[in-house]
């Protein structure tokens, strides 16, 4: 029987965060939008969710991941562009940006590989698709079935007609709707496909700019950046993925933090696993489903 787990983390004083072309010879019609090129940016909302016992409704802390492309690489004889995150409100390249993985696309059809190279390339978009195709998954048995319920042509923020892809999931936790835009991606987030709503919070798009023009503007928020006021410190960041995960947890200490071990901890408060300060991954393969923390110690 295959183990899922959920994942929440816990870093310093348990603060709590939430785990998860053209150099590219690609084939596409006239009229076809593609995704993986430089000039494209996303603004993507992640809402981690805590508890406050004074407020009996969900609380929820929030920073703007910022992603664009820039530059071409070659792994195992594939062409990639290199895809860069930040976190601050008008970053600057390449000081306030770091490499987050890479992106190649070809016939519609889009792949993401992280940078950390034991991790494969996954497809996370395919844009050829038709009503009532099942839609490809990169996170394995999440969910048990994404079917493409409708295809339209949609106008965007400037007035640009993009074709929409209306997407259903049903999955062990509850059903849920997605849309993608062709040439922008997900609306839960350019590397969050088929998981905008994860462990104690969510992933949403806020905006999305194809050379320096903003096409997509979620009017929910009325911002391309949004973070929580009075929480200052989001350039030290920790990532933990994927999440939920099955075997292999992924450290990814993106600002270098002076970390000096760490402790997988169930919703119990017992501590189920340590780690060393120089671990980049953790196996949960021998531990039982469930929700668990992980307390970074710095």
């Amino acid at each position: 029987m295959k183990r899922i787990f959920y994942l929440t983390g816990l870093l310093l004083l348990f603060f709590p965060f939430c785990t998860w072309i053209n150099a590219q010879n690609n084939t596409h019609r006239d009229d076809y939008h593609p995704l993986v090129q430089e000039g494209n940016k996303w603004n993507v909302l992640d809402a981690e969710s805590y508890y406050n016992p004074q407020i009996p409704i969900p609380c929820y802390k929030y920073k703007t991941q910022s992603f664009m492309f820039m530059g071409d690489t070659t792994i195992n004889d594939k062409e990639y562009i290199k895809l860069y995150t930040s976190l601050k409100k008008e970053p600057v390249f390449p000081q306030d940006w770091s490499l987050k993985g890479f992106m190649r696309e070809d016939e519609k059809k889009v792949w993401y590989k992280d940078k950390n190279p034991n991790f494969d390339e996954k497809l996370y978009y395919d844009f050829s698709l038709e009503i009532g195709d099942t839609v490809p998954n990169p996170w394995g048995d999440y969910f048990s079935v994404v079917v493409v319920e409708n295809i339209s042509n949609e106008k965007l923020y400037n007035g640009e007609e993009r074709k929409f892809f209306w997407l259903s999931s049903f999955h062990f936790v509850s059903n849920s709707k997605e849309y993608w835009i062709e040439g922008i991606g997900s609306m839960v987030g350019l590397i969050y496909p088929l998981f905008g709503e994860i462990c104690g919070g969510f992933y949403e798009m806020l905006c999305f700019s194809e050379q320096n023009e903003l096409l997509f503007f979620n009017t929910n928020y009325n911002t391309c950046y949004k973070g929580s006021v009075g929480i200052q410190d989001y350039e030290n960041m920790i990532y933990i993925y994927p999440n939920p995960v099955k075997e292999l947890i992924h450290i990814d200490n993106t600002n270098n933090l002076n970390i000096i071990g760490g402790s997988l901890i169930n919703i119990q408060g017992q501590i189920i696993k340590q780690f060393e300060s120089n671990t980049n991954h953790l196996d949960v393969s021998d531990i039982s489903s469930g929700i668990y923390f992980i307390k970074f110690s710095t």
